[in-house]
């Protein structure tokens, strides 16, 4: 019987804990599987209900090491962003945190600072809040190197 690993083109896929395609995995040559892209949903991880935190998805910082990103479940309500839910799980459309979460990645922190982004220029969105709470702690270290977590929160929620 053939020995079935990681790295044997026949193997089942690796499982990550979304359904999202992390942007550091990359596809094997010969392969079948999607190319990486973006999708417009997600699965999230956490009740939906207001005061609390879901995760949205894990990132690699430079070092290659995996942090969470988080969005607050009250910007998700206010959005109507729940596209199913059952019970612990739910999706979600994601068009609108991939677009804090791509202006953050490149430097772009609205009104605020590293660590403590403030975003008030979102059409759909009251002003929000990205807080790496890595960054904010340790201002003198890069951005690249957060081991998070990052969370997407309404600016008067705390």
């Amino acid at each position: 019987m053939e020995r079935r690993d990681r790295d044997n083109r026949d193997a089942l896929p690796p499982s990550t804990q979304t359904s999202r395609v992390l942007p550091t995995h990359t596809v094997r040559s010969g392969s079948t599987v999607s190319t990486g892209q973006p999708s417009k949903t997600a699965n999230v991880e956490g009740p939906i209900k207001p005061g609390t935190f879901v995760t949205q998805c894990f990132q690699r910082n430079g070092d290659g090491e995996l942090f969470e990103r988080k969005v607050a479940a009250d910007v998700i309500v206010l959005l109507d962003a729940i596209v199913e839910s059952k019970g612990y799980t739910a999706k979600i459309r994601v068009d609108v945190f991939d677009s804090i979460w791509t202006r953050y990645d490149a430097g772009d922190y609205g009104s605020g600072q590293a660590g403590h982004a403030v975003y008030d220029d979102i059409e759909t969105l009251p002003p929000v809040w990205l807080v790496d709470s890595d960054v904010a702690a340790n201002p003198t270290w890069p951005v690249a190197s957060t081991r998070g977590p990052q969370q997407i929160q309404l600016a008067t929620s705390r």
